[in-house]
């Protein structure tokens, strides 16, 4: 697992997608490489391969669309693929009983899976994320902020589902600034000072004293 904290906005947006680079530089992760323009998510039960499942930044402009139902948000990135179409058709029994299993599993606090996704608080929102990024057990998980904003609750079970998903073999690339939640997750700290990395540090060694050096660029 690879935490990484401080000034990275604009490389880890290349990383993940929502940014192009002029040479579009290929990353290795098995399968198979992947470019960094390209946004499809791919998780197991897609027809693609790749692994790959994306926590973003904003939840509620990039992750979600609020005025959808939650049961839409959860197979936004399924709807094409069976059991939940046939054909150009929406299979709404398939979508509901999807939904359900999901807000079960991921503790989500709704009045319904038909609700507009926009009635959520925010750690129900990112509840919902994660519960469609992680289902079906991706390789790759890229966390931007994943617990900015959220209550002491919602950040531990978030946590915890990270930490899940690394115990059985995800790598997990989280983005954060959270120096504490850094120090309490990580496996390996690499700083970012202006777009480039300064330092990658052991998990046992990243004291606060040595991190803060390298948020300021010296590198290590």
């Amino acid at each position: 697992t690879l935490f990484v904290s401080r000034d990275g906005g604009e490389t880890w947006r290349e990383l993940e997608g929502m940014k192009k680079l002029p040479s579009s530089p290929t990353w290795s992760f098995p399968p198979r490489p992947w470019t960094s323009h390209v946004r499809a998510i791919a998780l197991k039960d897609d027809p693609q391969p790749g692994g790959v499942a994306h926590i973003p930044e904003d939840r509620l402009r990039l992750g979600v669309v609020p005025t959808m139902s939650v049961a839409e948000n959860l197979v936004l990135r399924r709807y094409r693929y069976a059991p939940f179409s046939r054909g150009p058709v929406l299979q709404p029994q398939a979508v509901g009983e999807f939904a359900r299993q999901v807000v079960a599993e991921y503790e989500i606090a709704t009045p319904g899976p038909d609700a507009p996704t926009r009635q959520l608080s925010g750690g129900n929102i990112q509840r919902l994320i994660l519960g469609r990024e992680l289902h079906g057990e991706p390789g790759l998980i890229i966390a931007a902020h994943p617990t900015s904003g959220l209550d002491v609750s919602a950040t531990e079970q978030i946590h915890t589902l990270l930490l899940r998903r690394r115990d059985e073999g995800a790598a997990v690339l989280l983005v954060s600034e959270d120096l504490d939640e850094i120090l309490a997750l990580a496996d390996r700290v690499a700083v970012l000072f202006r777009g480039e990395i300064v330092g990658v540090v052991p998990a046992d060694q990243a004291k606060p004293e040595r991190i803060g050096l390298l948020m300021m660029g010296q590198r290590s």
